[in-house]
């Protein structure tokens, strides 16, 4: 079974619609790791659970996270599964699925 097959619709949205506006995003953006949801960037920083912690916050439903710019060089790409209640563990990152690219 192909992994694309069991992604959420909302997050094969999310990024889509990254990598449409990914060239706009560069200049703000190069270097630091970004939540991508509903067409516009809910949370950045220049830690990784720093920005998926931040984007619950604003998204239960999850986000596309990414490093900016540097795509290419992260072997993994993040795909939200987050528990019931939407939480992060505090210093865990447990709860999402990492997929090697």
């Amino acid at each position: 079974m192909n992994i694309e097959d069991l992604l959420p619709e909302d997050f094969k949205q999310d990024e889509q619609g990254y990598w449409k506006v990914r060239n706009q995003l560069l200049p703000i953006y190069e270097g630091k790791w970004i939540a991508f949801h509903n067409h516009q960037v809910i949370a950045h920083s220049d830690n990784l659970y720093a920005a998926t912690r931040a984007a619950l916050q604003k998204s239960r439903s999850g986000a596309y996270i990414t490093k900016v710019g540097e795509e290419d060089k992260f072997p993994l790409r993040t795909i939200r599964k987050i528990g019931r209640d939407g939480i992060l563990p505090h210093n865990k990152i447990q709860g999402l699925i990492f997929e090697a690219i």
